[in-house]
């Protein structure tokens, strides 16, 4: 009976928030909670590529950040319902591309707690969206908080509480979506450094079971970094504030964490309950494996807190430093503003990743130790330098990429022009981002690369591309209603080369018809 009494509970709120709307809250300094009007919704919601929150959902802000938490009647790419953080983003940039964060119970998008309150509250400095949903056997409760002390970071707190027998709670975690690796995911373990593997984890497949357990890492911060195509960009990093179960009788104990990341998603979540064997402080295999036996006792509770730090360029060290704020700084600058640095400890592991400013200046905060940063540039262009960082910090040697060798296109016509590299020659990887992103050994390309590029013949075109030294052959094309130039070209060291090819030539005409390409 338990499931019916829960339903209906749920659809008697739903059918009471339907009759009477709570109304918008606003406080001081930019500090405001409040369901999204016709009337406020210029005012509140994010922009950027990824906004999608609207009329009905929930808007949350404190003049630096503005959330969006979705309403319990409005779905998502993964639930028929709502009630999830949706949109994420600096209030006055346009730069949110955030997805959405949607807590799953035993990692299965079968068993979404159910929203059936939502409330904006502001007091004690801060703003809040707060969710009551239901599962089978018990409630979850999330407050989604922004202040002003900390104005960079949305502080997240959940509790999972059984109140009744339902079937087994095994794990609790959020998941995040990040359509074709447009967020480049960056998984690290501050308190355990051996457990970040950067932007390489390892590979997973959701329809193989053993593999997704060896694709477990135990790291409690995942960042993901925004395209290259808002500046200076935006980066998001998901950290575990506190994962622990508290017993009817107040006792607490810590939960083992893990983190799981694909080409498209990122999981980071808690099991219920200590392991009998093994540690608490991450789960591995062994941890994993005990999750079977797991559950969450009538009167238990999940207490879990995490906290989303919002950087304000497109890279992993825009979080890792409010992280360690308090850590030496780096500081250095580069020849080329488009290379892109990457820094290591002395075995490899990664630590933090690096987008210089426009003059080519960057800095960085990483604590005390031995380090290598790699920068890598457009051209196939890389250098590796070894610094140590004490508690003072470090000034690094001015790094040089080397003059890269340029291409300059054609302007004033329009076409496709395709770059293959001939003989020992790699076809160009033009648009990458040059962060490596990976699962596993599978390469995750990002959504610009490719050995192409289009030409619209008008202001605004690209003037050059850059190329390794080599040979290659260009090939101009403009549609099956036209042919095709080619033009052979060698490119030295540091070279500046025009590109000499004719636009295409129409030699089929189709009276009456349109050639176009609607997806």
């Amino acid at each position: 009976e338990a499931p019916h009494r829960v339903g209906g509970l749920l659809a008697a709120v739903l059918l009471g928030l339907s009759l009477a709307p709570p109304p918008a809250l606003s406080g001081g300094s930019g500090l405001h909670a409040a369901r999204v009007t016709v009337d406020n919704a210029a005012r509140l919601l994010p922009g950027g590529p990824d906004a999608i929150g609207g009329i009905g959902d929930w808007a949350l802000g404190n003049g630096t950040l503005c959330a969006v938490i979705s309403d319990a009647a409005h779905e998502s790419i993964l639930s028929a319902e709502g009630g999830f953080l949706v949109d994420l983003g600096h209030c006055d940039r346009d730069d949110d591309q955030f997805n959405i964060l949607q807590p799953l119970l035993n990692a299965s998008q079968e068993q979404v707690p159910r929203t059936r309150e939502i409330s904006a509250q502001i007091g004690s400095g801060e703003a809040r969206i707060v969710t009551e949903a239901v599962f089978e056997g018990g409630t979850f409760t999330t407050t989604y908080a922004l202040d002003l002390a900390d104005p960079n970071a949305l502080r997240i707190r959940s509790e999972l509480r059984r109140v009744e027998d339902g079937p087994r709670v095994r794990i609790l975690g959020e998941v995040s979506m990040g359509g074709d690796g447009s967020l480049r995911s960056f998984t690290i373990s501050p308190g355990r450094p051996e457990a970040t593997v950067g932007f390489a984890p390892p590979p997973e497949s959701p329809d193989d079971f053993l593999q997704m357990i060896r694709a477990v890492v135990p790291a409690d911060l995942q960042v993901w970094v925004g395209g290259d195509v808002l500046e200076p960009g935006i980066a998001y990093g998901l950290r575990l504030a506190a994962a622990r179960r508290v017993g009817p009788d107040g006792e607490s104990r810590e939960l083992p964490y893990f983190s799981i990341n694909g080409s498209d998603f990122s999981l980071l979540g808690l099991l219920s309950r200590p392991g009998w064997l093994g540690g608490a402080d991450g789960a591995g295999l062994l941890e994993l494996a005990q999750a079977l036996f797991m559950d969450v006792g009538v009167g238990d509770t999940l207490v879990y807190e995490r906290e989303i730090r919002v950087g304000s360029r497109a890279d992993v060290a825009s979080v890792t430093d409010q992280i360690w704020h308090d850590a030496p700084r780096v500081t250095g600058r580069v020849d080329d503003p488009s290379a892109r640095l990457h820094v290591d400890r002395d075995d490899g592991t990664p630590v933090t990743q690096v987008r210089p400013e426009p003059d080519g200046s960057f800095g960085f905060r990483v604590p005390p130790g031995s380090y290598r940063l790699r920068a890598v540039a457009p051209g196939a262009r890389a250098l590796e330098r070894a610094f140590l960082v004490g508690k003072a910090g470090v000034a690094l040697e001015p790094l040089s990429m080397g003059a890269a060798s340029r291409l300059r296109l054609p302007q004033g016509h329009a076409m496709r022009l395709v770059v293959v590299g001939s003989g020992a020659t790699p076809s160009p990887r033009l648009g990458d981002d040059l962060l490596g992103f990976r699962i596993g050994e599978m390469q995750v390309p990002s959504a610009k690369l490719g050995n192409e590029v289009s030409l619209a013949g008008i202001p605004g075109d690209p003037e050059e591309i850059v190329l390794a030294p080599g040979r290659y052959q260009v090939y101009a094309t403009k549609g099956p209603e036209y042919g095709i130039h080619r033009a052979d070209l060698s490119v030295g060291p540091g070279e500046v080369l025009p590109l000499e090819i004719d636009a295409p030539d129409r030699v089929l005409t189709t009276p009456g018809w349109i050639s176009a390409d609607l997806h």
